[in-house]
């Protein structure tokens, strides 16, 4: 997989309505203030990843030890393989896939003991109607 490019076929695995100005405060509560200082603090320099410049979810490989997986809010249903210092080391289409909002991902275990679980669920502007994750077979590094 080293700079090359795979296509993985995805199931569409979960789809589901989504329901607008649904509230995670329990009845009776307002809603905490939002915190005005900084949450987090960049460590060092920050720079662009080639081809990942939506970058909106990362997730820790299963398989390849070191290995972390990403993936653009928008665009093309593709997933990059980083390595920890986040150099791209491969990128793998997800064909059959298409992207509205892409915002999560997670790897988990599946039939072909290692998935990886895409959200499109993102609705910027609460207009969704549908949801989809998609699953595939998570690569291993090579492949």
């Amino acid at each position: 997989m080293e700079h090359g490019m795979k296509r993985l076929a995805a199931w569409a695995i979960v789809t589901g309505t989504v329901v607008a100005g649904v509230s995670m405060t329990p009845a009776g509560q307002s809603p905490p203030k939002a915190r005005t200082d900084a949450m987090c603090q960049s460590a060092g320099r920050l720079s662009s990843l080639p081809g990942l410049p939506e970058a909106s979810g990362v997730a820790r490989s299963r398989r390849s030890p070191g290995l972390l997986w990403s993936h653009n809010d928008s665009g093309e249903p593709m997933v990059f393989a980083l390595d920890a210092a986040g150099a791209v080391k491969g990128r793998v289409r997800v064909t059959g896939a298409r992207v509205t909002d892409w915002e999560a991902i997670t790897v988990g275990p599946c039939a072909q003991g290692s998935c990886l679980y895409i959200a499109d669920i993102g609705d910027n502007n609460r207009a969704r109607r549908q949801i989809t994750v998609y699953r595939v077979p998570e690569p291993r590094s090579g492949e």
